[in-house]
């Protein structure tokens, strides 16, 4: 995994992971975003298939804001999660 990060300052960090299986890395990533506090998690290789429910993989404090899934291929897929009061001086004023 890796985290960039603005000095020590967490609350503007990235963490970015090629997962290689949400599935099988979930309670290891739900430890990592406690511990790190990442603002935003962005993961490739995810793969999530058609069949897993959208709030499956939900983590406490975090939005889900995209999960994308290749519909009839093995592996693929991203997800990326922001902190859920990352965005508390913005609004969505149209969603598509």
């Amino acid at each position: 995994m890796t985290v960039v990060s603005d000095n020590s300052d967490f609350s503007k960090s990235i963490l970015c992971s090629n997962i290689r299986s949400l599935r099988c890395h979930y309670d290891q990533l739900t430890l990592e975003s406690s511990a790190l506090k990442p603002a935003i998690m962005a993961l490739t290789e995810t793969w999530l298939t058609q069949d897993d429910p959208n709030n499956m993989y939900a983590i406490e404090g975090y939005d889900e804001l995209l999960s994308e899934n290749p519909k009839s291929q093995r592996g693929g897929g991203i997800s990326i999660y922001v902190r859920s009061n990352f965005f508390k001086n913005y609004r969505v004023i149209q969603e598509t």
